[in-house]
């Protein structure tokens, strides 16, 4: 439905930002009609990062118009793995038309099987208010 773009970049950390993790597997998806859509399936390079890929939203007009009932960003979500961390699972990536979204993903080794979620936060879109 959405027939604007945002974009989005992944970067992979650990040890506090001090080593990027190269080889993470990152999928990104949107549920439509109850379904998982995959949008991209990407990894990450020697620096950690994926390169910039494009998603689907709605018209900025919409997050300029303060009585405008309709959301004004996509939200996305992110399955993250690499071998020997805890895989994280990122939901509600909010994607903004003309926007470059970095993601930063801090990865934990792992000592088990565990997964870590980020539930991303809605916006403020009332300047605070």
């Amino acid at each position: 439905v959405n027939d604007r773009r945002g974009t989005v970049r992944f970067r992979t950390y650990t040890a506090r930002g001090a080593f990027p993790v190269a080889g993470a597997r990152i999928v990104v998806s949107h549920e439509i009609g109850g379904k998982k859509h995959v949008f991209y399936a990407l990894t990450t390079d020697i620096s950690g990062q994926t390169p910039e890929v494009t998603l689907p939203a709605p018209p900025k007009e919409l997050s300029e118009t303060p009585d405008s009932i309709t959301t004004p960003y996509s939200t996305y979500n992110a399955e993250i793995t690499a071998e020997g961390y805890n895989d994280v699972f990122i939901r509600d990536l909010p994607v903004f038309e003309g926007v470059l979204s970095a993601q930063n993903i801090a990865l934990v080794p792992s000592l088990g099987q565990q997964t870590d979620v980020i539930a991303e936060t809605e916006p403020d879109l009332n300047g605070g208010v």
